[in-house]
């Protein structure tokens, strides 16, 4: 089974902006203070200097639309056993237990060249979001479009 999509890859994700000194830098949205609004990859919180923000909305010096970001998006086909997936149908497996068994990154094969326009909503570089649309299979042709 395959699953096509952009995919958060980066070292940490965060709510807020994209920072304009690069997209290793975080630039979380200091006045959201009810969740950690900002994680590592593997799920810790980010270091408390992270969490200073990088801009300020009302006075509109923030470079992106605010929103979920990590340091970086891939766009991806993740493939899995199906056979692991009736599993989880049937109660034998978790639901978080199927890992899949092959991931294709497609990233060197996109234009990735959204108008100047979309830019504050779809981020850049390594930042750009919805890197791929809709993907719709030909069973007749054995072609996959995406």
């Amino acid at each position: 089974m395959l699953f096509a999509g952009t995919k958060s890859n980066g070292e940490k994700y965060w709510y807020g902006y994209i920072n304009s000194d690069g997209s290793q830098y975080a630039c979380v949205d200091s006045n959201v203070t009810d969740f950690p609004t900002c994680r590592m990859s593997d799920g810790s919180v980010c270091p408390q200097q992270d969490f200073s923000g990088c801009c300020n909305e009302e006075a509109g010096t923030c470079a992106s639309l605010r929103g979920w970001w990590p340091t970086r998006f891939d766009a991806q086909f993740i493939l899995y056993d199906p056979n692991d997936l009736a599993k989880v149908a049937s109660g034998q497996m978790e639901s978080w237990q199927p890992q899949p068994y092959a991931t294709i990154d497609i990233d060197e094969y996109l234009y990735l060249n959204p108008p100047e326009w979309d830019l504050v909503e779809l981020g850049w570089g390594d930042q750009r979001r919805n890197r791929i649309g809709d993907v719709s299979y030909d069973r007749q042709s054995g072609l996959l479009y995406v």
